[in-house]
């Protein structure tokens, strides 16, 4: 404990020195303060000792509108404060973490804390969290030492060693405005209100400021901001037998201003709506085997939705008992890549890195950059697939027999996550050549069309009134599309929908026949899980950029979405007429 003690006179130090602007002091001294505490006193007679304890305040100042046919249906801001404590007991070798039992405990513990900076009430607060986080880890770690004995688990390392950082975001956040932000959301749900064939439709607008506050035990301390921003508008309607037709429009950014521009938002919303109008009335895709052409959106959501997320490390955890086990392998959680590392998993004219530290990308703000990590490590680029083989994945500090270093990507505390992923190519082919090679597969293999796909839902835009198209589906194994067409060998094209993508699509990129020399950028959201698998936060969705070529798809499955079917209204849209 004397290491943790002279780490805790550095925080007094740093406190007075490093203290950014929109910092507070007073927040700081109170978890210094009970950190310090809680290093000396945290000691039961004959009970393990944390070895790492960690603090992070998460502050947010939001706004949240809801806005329908230019009503408002939801308006909310305001301001809170959420405490996790990270407390792991035990060693670095044998800890608290990575254990997975009935009752799905990990060692985080969160709870509210006061607005206020009062000094007296920060410090009750952290200090009941820190006592039920310690009580709550010691009763983890004797359950998973007795898993192991029962079941002659063999542990790995548990918590990685890293050099402890200081780092104090110097950036600041643009004012938030009430009224600018509630005027736009209502105005822009104005749009298509009118049309008869649109039967709902939303529009949220969400911006936050969010400020991160962390101190842990080995020396690290950081501030960071990590403000975001974004506009969903959402609609539906009905085919002519009853299915559901939707769309969305999705617009991410780093603040309120970088996204609000209002004229252009109504010409992509107007744009949608003649999506749907279009979709509603084209006939569905039965089945189909053969070349899928994946651009722009639906390029993206292809690297989003299957390669990202495989790209994650995972730590397999020890496991109560066998029915635990057995669960967990069905939750299909596991990256498909993992045993593939040091083989080709992509064409060798294609590299792929993760990198955290750039923030714009040919004058494109990317959603996926953050300075430091939230286990207080400075980000750096990871060079993942180098000419096609896998070099590493993107991990936390729970290391695995693989890899056993941080690779500094732990970007909401969930674990490991994907934040601005390129995909560069050096044998890429114009937009031209690409789709001829599409149609030169369809003739080669005596098909009367190919398919291309523009556009693909996302798991994280939910549409009211609307089913998910992901229900019932497993993770990655497929991608419903919102807009695809046949593509014929004279150059015609057919709109189709309710198509779906149900094919081995990792397996299938490992052999592309073709792919774009053109990029695109694309900011959204997507949910990992890696790391202690065992620390389920719930469903944490992290704001993401891709930068990615087209793909094209040599050999892939699509079939007509299964669905709800509904009757079609009895009386008329009231605008009918």
């Amino acid at each position: 404990m004397s290491e943790l003690r002279q780490v805790l006179v550095t925080f007094a130090l740093l406190i007075s020195t490093f203290v950014a602007a929109e910092e507070s002091r007073v927040l700081l001294q109170a978890l210094q303060d009970e950190l310090a505490r809680s290093v000396d006193g945290l000691e039961l007679e004959g009970v393990v000792t944390p070895h790492f304890i960690g603090y992070t305040v998460h502050t947010d100042r939001s706004i949240t509108v809801n806005a329908s046919k230019g009503g408002l249906e939801n308006v909310n801001s305001g301001k809170s404060r959420r405490l996790e404590v990270e407390m792991r007991v035990g060693s670095r070798e044998l800890d608290n973490s990575n254990f997975m039992s009935r009752n799905f405990r990990n060692q985080r513990v969160n709870r509210t804390l006061a607005i206020e900076d009062d000094y007296a009430l920060l410090r009750k607060q952290i200090w009941l969290a820190t006592d039920n986080a310690y009580k709550n880890a010691i009763e983890i770690y004797a359950a998973k030492e007795a898993a192991m004995k029962n079941s002659q688990q063999q542990a790995t390392l548990d918590f990685s060693t890293e050099e402890p950082n200081v780092f104090i975001d110097e950036r600041r956040s643009q004012k938030l405005d009430f009224e600018d932000v509630r005027d736009f959301a209502r105005e822009l749900s104005e749009v298509g209100q009118d049309e008869s064939f649109i039967y709902d439709s939303d529009v949220m607008a969400f911006t936050n400021q969010h400020v991160d506050t962390y101190l842990n035990s080995e020396g690290s301390h950081f501030t960071r901001r990590d403000d975001t921003a974004y506009i969903r508008v959402t609609a539906w309607t009905q085919s002519d037998d009853g299915r559901y037709v939707s769309d969305y429009l999705y617009i991410v950014g780093r603040s309120w201003k970088e996204i609000a521009d209002l004229p252009k938002v109504k010409r992509e919303v107007m744009a949608m709506h003649e999506r749907l109008k279009a979709t509603r009335e084209a006939e569905p895709l039965d089945r189909y085997n053969g070349p899928v052409l994946f651009q722009g959106q639906a390029a993206a959501e292809l690297v989003g939705q299957v390669l990202a997320r495989n790209l994650i490390n995972f730590k397999k955890p020890v496991f109560e008992n066998d029915s635990i086990a057995a669960m967990f392998n069905r939750a299909d959680v596991v990256s498909s890549l993992k045993e593939r590392l040091g083989s080709r998993v992509l064409p060798r004219s294609l590299s792929v890195y993760d990198d955290p530290t750039q923030s714009t990308y040919q004058g494109v703000n990317l959603v996926g950059h953050y300075p430091v990590d939230s286990d207080g490590l400075l980000t750096r680029r990871v060079n993942l697939i180098e000419n096609g083989s896998l070099k590493t994945l993107l991990t936390d500090r729970n290391p695995s027999e693989d890899i056993q270093k941080s690779s500094a990507s732990n970007a909401t505390g969930a674990g490991p996550s994907v934040s601005n992923l390129f995909i560069e190519g050096t044998d890429g082919l114009s937009d031209d050549e690409l789709n001829q090679l599409l149609l030169d597969i369809v003739e080669e293999n005596g098909e009367d069309f190919g398919v291309r796909i523009d556009r693909v839902a996302n798991p994280f835009v939910q549409i009211s009134g609307v089913p998910s198209p992901f229900l019932g589906a497993a993770i990655g194994q497929s991608l419903p599309a919102i807009t695809a067409y046949k593509v014929y060998p004279n150059g015609d094209e057919e709109l189709v929908r309710h198509a779906v993508v149900q094919s081995d699509l990792l397996r299938e990129m490992r052999n592309l026949p073709g792919y774009s020399s053109n990029i695109s950028i694309h900011n959204s959201n997507y949910m990992f899980q890696g790391g202690d698998v065992s620390a389920f936060t719930g469903n944490v969705p992290v704001f993401v950029s891709i930068i990615t070529p087209n793909f094209l798809i040599e050999d892939a499955s699509l079939s007509y979405m299964e669905g709800v079917v509904r009757s079609l209204p009895i009386v008329p849209h009231p605008h009918a007429n």
